[in-house]
């Protein structure tokens, strides 16, 4: 599909554990160099709050509740900015309780026709059984919880679902969630442990996830 490169792609670190939003503001950013005083100043804020922050700088958005912190960058340019952003902010808040990490990789891949289109879905979820009981089935999302494949604690969940993002046109989205559990041992260290893994899995992680999307959407050849 389309030499196999995803035409409209993001990247987004998700942590789970136990968060301030209030503090989340463009302006505590800046001041503590994490991004520029320009894009503080041109930040789109839509509310920081005890209960919820919200805010984008153009090549970052970020939402933060109590339970769950979020960064996401839709321009690949800048995916390595986005990892020293989240590691540059909990190397200041290093006493932040984070229990999950997630490195979610998403990929729009185009067909180049509606054949090429629906043949994939009848490849991952084959139709003749849900032909007895269902009239013309269709895939509508497809979800697949594979082990992890190193020495971290968690799983690889893989969605698969038509994309909204190519009209005219047929294109499938790849969600890849790179889960991580925290493995530290003793109290006072989860947050810091979660940085060390998140450097040293970032772009392992960020390949890895490609390769599963651009290996499952390659057409296969007729048996």
């Amino acid at each position: 599909m389309d030499d196999l490169k995803p035409e409209i792609e993001s990247v987004t670190v998700v942590l789970v554990g136990d968060f301030n939003p209030a503090i989340f503001h463009p302006a505590w950013f800046a001041h503590q160099k994490l991004i520029q005083q320009e894009e503080a100043d041109r930040a789109s804020v839509k509310i920081v709050s005890p209960d919820l922050s919200v805010f984008s700088i153009g090549w970052l958005a970020l939402e933060v509740v109590s339970e769950r912190f979020a960064v996401q960058t839709t321009q690949m340019q800048y995916v390595d900015a986005l990892r020293d952003f989240v590691t540059g902010t909990f190397g200041l808040l290093r006493h932040t309780p984070v229990k999950f990490m997630g490195v979610n990789r998403a990929a729009h891949f185009r067909s180049p026709d509606e054949t090429t289109w629906h043949n994939l879905g009848h490849r991952l979820a084959p139709k003749e059984e849900w032909e007895t009981v269902l009239k013309k089935p269709g895939m509508r999302k497809l979800q697949i919880l594979g082990q992890r494949p190193d020495q971290f604690r968690g799983n690889l969940n893989v969605t698969v679902e038509p994309s909204q993002m190519f009209r005219p046109g047929f294109g499938v989205l790849f969600d890849i969630n790179d889960h991580y559990d925290n493995d530290v041992e003793g109290k006072g260290r989860e947050c810091e442990r979660m940085m060390e893994i998140l450097v040293t899995a970032w772009q392992i992680s960020l390949d890895r996830s490609l390769r599963i999307a651009q290996t499952i959407v390659q057409p296969r050849e007729p048996r």
